[in-house]
């Protein structure tokens, strides 16, 4: 068994005792994926907010993950609680920004070379560029370049259609190489 697929049964069997009412399991599940929770929240909300957000998804996740019917969907089950958490507290306050740094590696691209799009050097370039997006190519952009989402599981966690991902996926990339301050596309 390699390490990737002893990884896999750890957290399906992490998920299945936490389903069985283990507050430890929980606390366990919590600690391995708050971290991917609170960097999409940040990179759609400010901190503050993230952090509001943050312990709600982790309070319906709490209430509601017996009714997961396989722990092999949890990552994108838990996403799309994310998600739509993230996009009821937006449509409450009527205001989409992307606040925080994007934080990469120097050695790490957040375009692949499929795309023909090169993160600047200076990531305060890229993020000038990404909050001239909307939300949704935003979102799209966060879920495929930094979640490494197929088409397939954005469109589930966004209750989409794979076409619409790709569209939106797209059509970021033509805004994001429109954008005067990304010069090297």
């Amino acid at each position: 068994m390699d390490s990737k697929a002893a990884t896999r049964l750890k957290l399906q069997l992490l998920i299945l005792r936490t389903q069985s009412g283990s507050e430890s399991g929980f606390k366990e599940l919590f600690n391995s994926f708050k971290g991917l929770t609170f960097k999409y929240l940040s990179s759609l909300l400010n901190e503050a907010d993230a952090q509001d957000i943050q312990q709600l998804v982790w309070l319906k996740v709490y209430q509601q993950i017996s009714n997961l019917s396989s722990p092999f969907g949890f990552t994108r089950w838990l996403m799309q609680i994310t998600h739509r958490a993230a996009v009821d507290h937006l449509n409450k306050s009527k205001k989409v920004t992307l606040v925080n740094d994007i934080e990469l590696e120097s050695n790490e691209s957040l375009f692949d070379d499929e795309t023909g799009i090169e993160v600047p050097h200076d990531f305060e370039q890229l993020h000038i560029a990404m909050n001239k997006l909307s939300f949704e190519h935003k979102e799209v952009l966060l879920l495929f370049y930094w979640q490494e989402f197929s088409c397939v599981e954005i469109a589930q966690v966004l209750s989409c259609s794979p076409g619409t991902v790709k569209s939106r996926l797209f059509n970021a990339r033509q805004q994001l190489q429109r954008t005067k301050t990304i010069r090297s596309l």
